[in-house]
């Protein structure tokens, strides 16, 4: 998927959130189920293309997930709401 195309664009058998309802979660890819947790895009970065980007930089679902929410807003387009979305229950304060 290119960065500038949006989701919404996309034929509803593409769409991650249409395809885990179809499909199942074990048949998506991380940036896909990462696409649907952080809900939507940013200026120009579809969802996916934004979790493509956020597991090319922490290299893992676990270093992504171990993010602390301040290493998480610092990425563009990423602001409270979606960090905090963006974590595990297990890392919720007093989880």
């Amino acid at each position: 998927m290119t960065p500038a195309l949006r989701i919404k664009d996309l034929p509803p058998s593409e769409r991650p959130r249409e395809r885990l309802t179809a499909q199942g979660a074990e048949n998506l890819g991380n940036a896909d189920l990462i696409a649907i947790i952080l809900r939507s895009g940013m200026r120009g970065l579809s969802a996916v293309a934004a979790a493509e980007q956020l597991l090319a930089r922490y290299q893992s679902l676990d270093r992504l997930a171990r993010a602390s929410l301040d290493e998480l807003r610092a990425f563009p387009g990423i602001g409270p709401d979606k960090a905090v979305t963006s974590r595990p229950p297990s890392r919720w304060p007093n989880a």
